[in-house]
């Protein structure tokens, strides 16, 4: 096993990095994998599967990244967080919602929430529609028609090229639905 101060070692000298994709689960004997508290100054890129992996990464790295990609159990840290360079996010529903304010320059989202949210009452999507640069939307729900159409209530997206709306049982589909067909950088 490898010690992690040498992870850490290995990580500091990465100064060029542009893009992280953390995949996979965690192993529960490695809590940090030696990235707490490492910064990457040109780090515009990041793909986080687990939440455990190293939280403290996304606290770091949230105002300068350009494109963003979370798995299902990714929380997001407590208080403000201004992702104001995101022009790419695909991830959870309330993540986009919780910082999407700030990214001014979004342009491509991609939302998926699964069943196991087991949502009572499902938010607007209308905070997107004040962005201008939004070209692509993707929502990727399980949720009914009724649920998906007063999501999209009072929503106006004015720039949006590409719309794309799946939604009752996505995830329990037998034929193996693809969530996002058209290619996504990340």
């Amino acid at each position: 096993m490898v010690q992690p101060d040498a992870l850490r070692a290995m990580w500091l000298s990465m100064t060029n990095l542009v893009a992280l994709a953390l995949k996979g689960r965690s192993i529960p004997s490695v809590s940090d994998w030696g990235l707490k508290n490492v910064y990457f100054p040109k780090l515009r890129r990041m793909r986080m599967d687990s939440k455990s992996l190293c939280p403290s990464l996304i606290t770091l790295h949230f105002r300068s990244l350009t494109h963003l990609r979370f798995d299902d159990d990714v929380v997001l840290p407590p208080g403000c967080m201004q992702a104001t360079s995101l022009t790419h996010y695909i991830g959870p529903l309330e993540a986009v919602l919780r910082f999407g304010a700030h990214a001014t320059a979004l342009q491509v989202c991609a939302i998926y929430e699964r069943e196991e949210y087991r949502r009572t009452e499902w938010p607007s999507l209308s905070p997107l529609a004040a962005h201008r640069s939004l070209r692509t939307l993707m929502v990727v729900v399980e949720a009914s028609e009724i649920e998906l159409l007063r999501m999209l209530k009072d929503c106006h997206f004015p720039s949006v090229d590409e719309l794309f709306l799946l939604y009752n049982n996505v995830w329990s589909n037998p034929v193996g639905v693809v969530p996002f067909p058209c290619p996504l950088p990340l």
